[in-house]
C-alpha cells in the first residue's frame, strides 16, 4: 500500500474538512484499546469469513484497501475476497471510540449519495462477489468513498504533525 502522506490533496478537489491542530491530530491517529476496537469482517468464498479488528484509523485504512489494486477486494493468491464494512457501525465507531465526528459525518453525506447500504446477509455478500447488483455495485462504490475519505482524513493528519514537529525544531534551532 502507497504511504499515506503520498497522497496530493489539492489537484483534485478541496480538503473536506476543518484544519486541526497537532494535539487532535495525536489523538486521532491514536491506537485504541481493546473494546474500543472496529470489528470488519474478510469474506472470501474459498477461504470462508474472518473477522478483523481495527484499532486505529492506519488500521482501517488498510483493512479498507486490502490487496492494492481493486478498493475493497482482497486478493492473495489466487484468493479473491472483500473487506466488509457495515457502514452504520463504521460511523459509530468513528464518533465514539475514535471520536472522529468530523470524518464521520463526511462518509455519512457521501454513503446518503451513493444510495442504500447494504447490511450482512449471506445474499448480500453472494451479490457483491458477482458484482452485478445495482447493490452489490453501491456497496463497491461506497467502500471506495469510506477509503479515499479515510486516507484523506490521515494525510490531513500527518501534514498536521508534520508542520508541528516543523515549527518546534525551528524554534528549538532559533532559541
Amino acid at each position: 500500500m502507497p504511504e499515506t502522506s503520498s497522497l496530493n490533496t489539492t489537484t483534485a478537489f478541496e480538503m473536506p474538512f476543518q484544519p486541526v491542530g497537532a494535539g487532535e491530530a495525536d489523538r486521532l491517529l491514536r491506537e485504541l484499546d481493546w473494546g474500543e476496537h472496529f470489528v470488519g469482517s474478510s469474506l472470501n468464498p474459498a477461504m470462508g469469513n474472518n473477522k478483523v479488528y481495527v484499532y486505529s484509523l492506519k488500521e482501517m485504512l488498510r483493512f479498507l484497501t486490502q490487496g492494492g489494486a481493486s478498493l475493497g477486494v482482497l486478493q492473495g493468491s489466487s484468493r479473491v475476497g472483500i473487506s466488509w464494512v457495515d457502514p452504520p457501525k463504521l460511523l459509530h465507531w468513528l464518533r465514539a471510540s475514535l471520536g472522529d465526528e468530523e470524518l464521520a459525518d463526511v462518509i455519512e453525506q457521501s454513503l446518503a449519495q451513493d444510495g442504500e447500504a447494504l447490511s450482512m446477509g449471506a445474499a448480500n455478500i453472494q451479490a457483491v462477489f458477482a458484482g452485478d447488483t445495482p447493490k452489490a455495485k453501491a456497496y463497491l462504490v461506497q467502500l471506495k468513498a469510506m477509503a479515499e475519505l479515510t486516507q484523506l482524513r490521515i494525510a490531513q493528519l500527518e501534514e498536521a504533525q508534520r508542520e508541528a514537529q516543523q515549527a518546534q525544531q525551528a524554534q528549538e534551532e532559533a532559541g
